[in-house]
C-alpha cells in the first residue's frame, strides 16, 4: 500500500502542483489582465484627461474667439453708430447750418454792398450840389470879372479913340491956332508966329 498510497500522494502532489500552477498561472493572467485593464484604465484616463483638456482648449479658444467677435461686431457698430451721428450731423446739422452761415455772409456782403452805394450816391450827390454850387459861384464871378475885363478894354479902346480924337482935334488945333498938347492931355495955347 505504500506504493499506491505513494503513488496516489504523488498524484496529490502533482494535482495540488498543478493547482498551483495553475492557480500561479490564473494569477499572473489576473495579474496581467489586472495589469493590463489598469494600462487600458491608465490609457484611458490618460486620453479622457486629454480629450477634457483639448475640450478644454477648444472652449477656450471658441470662447476667446467669440468675445473677439463680439468686440469686433462692438467696434463694427459704434464705428457705424459714429458714422450714422457724423453724417446725420453733416447731412442734417452741419451742411444747412453752413448753408445758412453762407447765405447770411452773402447776404450781409450784398447789404453792405447796396448800403455803401447808397452812401456814395448821397455823398455824390450832396457833393454834385455843393460842386454844382461852387461851379455856378466860380461861373457867376468868371462872368464878373469877364464883364469887367470886357469893359475895362472896351473903357480903355474908349479912351485911346477918345485920346486920339483928341489928339487929332488938337493937333489939328495946333496948326490952326498954335497950341500943343501936353501929355496930361491939357490944352495950352500957344502964339504962333510965323
Amino acid at each position: 500500500m505504500t506504493s499506491r498510497s505513494a503513488a496516489i500522494s504523488e498524484r496529490r502532489a502533482a494535482r495540488e502542483r498543478r493547482r498551483e500552477e495553475l492557480a500561479r498561472e490564473r494569477e499572473q493572467i489576473l495579474a496581467q489582465e489586472e495589469e493590463e485593464r489598469r494600462k487600458v484604465e491608465r490609457a484611458t484616463k490618460e486620453a479622457l484627461i486629454q480629450k477634457r483638456r483639448e475640450e478644454r482648449r477648444l472652449a477656450k479658444q471658441k470662447e476667446m474667439e467669440r468675445l473677439r467677435r463680439q468686440e469686433h461686431l462692438a467696434e463694427l457698430n459704434s464705428r457705424a453708430t459714429s458714422h450714422y451721428r457724423t453724417t446725420l450731423l453733416r447731412k442734417r446739422g452741419v451742411a444747412p447750418w453752413w448753408g445758412f452761415i453762407e447765405r447770411c455772409r452773402a447776404d450781409r456782403v450784398a447789404a453792405d454792398r447796396v448800403s455803401v452805394q447808397l452812401l456814395l450816391r448821397r455823398c455824390l450827390r450832396d457833393w454834385r450840389g455843393r460842386w454844382s454850387q461852387v461851379v455856378a459861384e466860380k461861373e457867376r464871378k468868371a462872368k464878373k470879372l469877364h464883364e469887367s475885363i470886357l469893359i475895362r478894354g472896351t473903357w480903355k479902346a474908349w479912351r485911346k479913340v477918345s485920346i486920339w480924337k483928341e489928339r487929332h482935334i488938337a493937333y489939328t488945333l495946333i496948326t490952326e491956332q498954335g497950341a500943343i498938347m501936353i501929355e496930361d492931355h491939357t490944352i495950352v495955347s500957344v502964339s504962333l508966329s510965323v
